[in-house]
Protein backbone atom coordinates (compact mmCIF):
# COMPACT_ATOMS: atom_id res chain seq x y z
CA UNK A 1 0.00 0.00 0.00
CA UNK A 2 2.54 2.19 1.22
CA UNK A 3 4.61 1.99 -2.15
CA UNK A 4 1.33 2.10 -4.40
CA UNK A 5 0.09 5.43 -2.57
CA UNK A 6 4.12 6.72 -2.73
CA UNK A 7 4.66 6.43 -6.32
CA UNK A 8 1.00 7.70 -7.03
CA UNK A 9 1.84 11.18 -5.36
CA UNK A 10 5.59 11.00 -7.20
CA UNK A 11 3.86 10.56 -10.48
CA UNK A 12 1.75 13.16 -10.26
CA UNK A 13 3.65 15.87 -9.27
CA UNK A 14 6.85 15.47 -10.56
CA UNK A 15 6.59 13.02 -13.29
CA UNK A 16 4.04 15.83 -14.40
CA UNK A 17 0.38 15.31 -14.46
CA UNK A 18 -0.81 14.46 -17.59
CA UNK A 19 2.14 13.69 -19.28
CA UNK A 20 3.10 10.82 -21.61
CA UNK A 21 6.87 9.72 -19.05
CA UNK A 22 6.45 6.70 -16.88
CA UNK A 23 8.07 6.24 -13.95
CA UNK A 24 10.96 3.33 -13.47
CA UNK A 25 10.51 1.23 -10.48
CA UNK A 26 14.33 1.07 -9.94
CA UNK A 27 15.88 4.51 -11.33
CA UNK A 28 19.52 4.15 -12.11
CA UNK A 29 21.72 6.50 -9.55
CA UNK A 30 23.08 9.74 -11.69
CA UNK A 31 24.22 13.00 -11.05
CA UNK A 32 21.67 15.34 -11.08
CA UNK A 33 21.56 18.62 -13.56
CA UNK A 34 18.83 20.89 -12.87
CA UNK A 35 17.25 24.18 -14.37
CA UNK A 36 18.58 27.63 -12.61
CA UNK A 37 15.71 29.19 -10.15
CA UNK A 38 16.71 32.10 -8.39
CA UNK A 39 18.99 30.96 -6.53
CA UNK A 40 20.52 29.03 -8.90
CA UNK A 41 20.01 25.14 -10.08
CA UNK A 42 17.46 23.44 -8.36
CA UNK A 43 18.12 19.77 -7.48
CA UNK A 44 16.59 17.45 -5.28
CA UNK A 45 19.10 15.95 -3.04
CA UNK A 46 19.71 20.07 -2.42
CA UNK A 47 16.42 20.87 -1.32
CA UNK A 48 16.42 18.85 1.34
CA UNK A 49 19.65 17.60 2.30
CA UNK A 50 20.80 13.79 3.90
CA UNK A 51 21.05 15.80 7.15
CA UNK A 52 18.01 17.47 6.92
CA UNK A 53 15.76 14.29 5.70
CA UNK A 54 17.51 12.03 8.72
CA UNK A 55 16.08 14.54 11.29
CA UNK A 56 12.56 14.73 9.85
CA UNK A 57 12.66 10.75 9.59
CA UNK A 58 14.27 10.52 12.94
CA UNK A 59 17.08 8.25 12.24
CA UNK A 60 20.07 8.37 9.87
CA UNK A 61 19.34 8.22 6.27
CA UNK A 62 21.70 7.76 3.06
CA UNK A 63 20.87 9.08 -0.46
CA UNK A 64 20.48 6.57 -2.95
CA UNK A 65 18.85 7.37 -6.20
CA UNK A 66 19.28 11.06 -6.97
CA UNK A 67 18.60 11.40 -10.56
CA UNK A 68 17.42 14.53 -12.15
CA UNK A 69 17.70 16.24 -15.77
CA UNK A 70 16.91 19.95 -16.53
CA UNK A 71 13.39 20.25 -15.87
CA UNK A 72 12.90 17.27 -13.23
CA UNK A 73 15.29 15.90 -10.07
CA UNK A 74 14.07 13.49 -7.70
CA UNK A 75 16.06 12.05 -4.82
CA UNK A 76 15.30 9.26 -2.43
CA UNK A 77 16.94 8.96 1.38
CA UNK A 78 16.60 5.37 2.90
CA UNK A 79 18.20 4.47 6.54
CA UNK A 80 19.89 0.90 6.50
CA UNK A 81 16.86 -1.21 7.68
CA UNK A 82 14.97 0.27 5.04
CA UNK A 83 12.12 1.17 7.49
CA UNK A 84 12.43 4.88 7.05
CA UNK A 85 12.73 7.19 4.41
CA UNK A 86 12.56 10.86 2.32
CA UNK A 87 11.98 11.27 -1.34
CA UNK A 88 12.40 14.74 -2.45
CA UNK A 89 10.58 15.18 -6.22
CA UNK A 90 10.22 18.56 -8.26
CA UNK A 91 9.42 19.38 -11.43
CA UNK A 92 9.62 22.51 -13.38
CA UNK A 93 6.79 23.49 -15.62
CA UNK A 94 6.59 25.98 -18.74
CA UNK A 95 5.26 28.55 -16.36
CA UNK A 96 4.16 29.66 -12.29
CA UNK A 97 0.21 28.75 -13.42
CA UNK A 98 1.34 25.50 -15.33
CA UNK A 99 3.11 24.33 -11.62
CA UNK A 100 -0.09 25.23 -9.80
CA UNK A 101 -2.31 23.52 -11.81
CA UNK A 102 -0.11 20.32 -11.82
CA UNK A 103 0.19 21.10 -7.90
CA UNK A 104 -3.59 21.77 -7.27
CA UNK A 105 -4.81 18.46 -9.65
CA UNK A 106 -2.35 16.29 -7.78
CA UNK A 107 -3.71 17.41 -4.38
CA UNK A 108 -7.34 16.64 -5.47
CA UNK A 109 -6.10 13.34 -6.81
CA UNK A 110 -4.24 12.59 -3.93
CA UNK A 111 -7.18 13.33 -1.59
CA UNK A 112 -9.38 10.61 -3.62
CA UNK A 113 -6.27 8.51 -2.44
CA UNK A 114 -7.68 8.96 1.02
CA UNK A 115 -5.05 10.98 2.12
CA UNK A 116 -6.25 13.60 4.52
CA UNK A 117 -5.27 17.35 3.01
CA UNK A 118 -4.08 20.00 5.87
CA UNK A 119 -3.27 23.42 3.72
CA UNK A 120 -0.16 24.67 5.08
CA UNK A 121 0.58 28.66 4.79
CA UNK A 122 4.04 29.87 4.49
CA UNK A 123 5.71 27.26 1.94
CA UNK A 124 6.28 28.40 -1.35
CA UNK A 125 3.46 29.99 -3.37
CA UNK A 126 0.91 27.14 -1.67
CA UNK A 127 1.08 24.13 -0.02
CA UNK A 128 -0.56 21.19 1.48
CA UNK A 129 0.16 18.40 3.56
CA UNK A 130 -1.14 14.92 2.96
CA UNK A 131 -1.38 12.28 5.85
CA UNK A 132 -1.76 8.80 5.41
CA UNK A 133 -2.24 7.23 8.97
CA UNK A 134 0.77 5.34 10.41
CA UNK A 135 2.06 5.18 6.44
CA UNK A 136 3.30 8.57 4.99
CA UNK A 137 2.94 12.03 4.89
CA UNK A 138 3.55 14.33 2.45
CA UNK A 139 4.09 17.92 1.50
CA UNK A 140 3.37 19.12 -1.49
CA UNK A 141 4.01 23.29 -2.94
CA UNK A 142 4.61 25.14 -5.42
CA UNK A 143 6.84 27.74 -6.03
CA UNK A 144 6.96 29.90 -9.17
CA UNK A 145 7.02 27.40 -12.22
CA UNK A 146 8.51 24.61 -9.84
CA UNK A 147 6.25 21.76 -7.99
CA UNK A 148 7.60 20.29 -5.29
CA UNK A 149 6.60 17.10 -2.88
CA UNK A 150 8.39 15.57 0.34
CA UNK A 151 7.29 12.36 0.99
CA UNK A 152 8.29 11.04 4.65
CA UNK A 153 7.58 7.31 6.29
CA UNK A 154 7.32 7.15 8.90
CA UNK A 155 4.69 10.22 8.71
CA UNK A 156 7.03 13.45 10.55
CA UNK A 157 5.07 16.12 12.47
CA UNK A 158 3.03 18.93 10.82
CA UNK A 159 5.61 20.88 11.78
CA UNK A 160 9.02 19.10 11.07
CA UNK A 161 7.26 18.63 7.36
CA UNK A 162 6.56 22.80 7.34
CA UNK A 163 9.87 23.92 7.86
CA UNK A 164 11.23 21.49 5.52
CA UNK A 165 9.32 22.95 3.05
CA UNK A 166 10.04 26.73 4.09
CA UNK A 167 13.99 25.47 3.90
CA UNK A 168 13.61 24.02 0.32
CA UNK A 169 11.45 26.99 -1.12
CA UNK A 170 13.83 29.23 0.31
CA UNK A 171 16.64 27.26 -1.44
CA UNK A 172 15.04 28.11 -5.16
Amino acid sequence: MKAVVVLSVMVLIVAGCGSSSTASASPTPSTPTASPSANGPVVACNLVTQSEASALAGVTLTAITPSGGTATTSCEYVSAARTAEVLVGAKEYSDAASARAAYQTAAQQTVQKQLTPVPVSGVGDAAVIFHNGTIIDVLAFAKGSWAVVILVHPPASDSGLTAAGVTAAGRM
